[in-house]
Parts: C-alpha cells; structure tokens; sequence
C-alpha cells in the first residue's frame, strides 16, 4: 500500500500511497467490502474525515 516514505530536508515525512490501496483497505476493514476501487463514485476529505462512495453492488 505504501510505496514510499522518506524524510524531507525540514524535517516534515512524507508517505505516497496508491489510493486505490488505501480505499480497498478501508473498505474492507469497513464493511468487508472486496472490490471498492472498481465500484468507486467519489472520494473526499472533509474536516479530517475520508469520505468514499461507491456504486451499490453489482
């Protein structure tokens, strides 16, 4: 899921993830959902909250 993690000159880390990783992993964890990504609507942040939608099942 992460692919790098690094520490920046000032001091601040900084992680890349493939989102789609990290919208199966919630998901699952969540609502033991297996296909989010392929079922993805929408995904936001507000105030600190990931919000993800998806498509009802199929």
């Amino acid at each position: 899921m992460f692919s790098n993690v690094k520490k920046l000159q000032d001091g601040r880390i900084e992680i890349k993830a493939d989102l789609y990783d990290v919208i199966n992993d919630v998901a699952k964890k969540a609502g033991n959902i297996d296909d989010a990504a392929d079922r993805l609507l929408q995904v936001y942040i507000q105030d600190g909250t990931l919000h993800i939608q998806l498509q009802k099942e199929r």
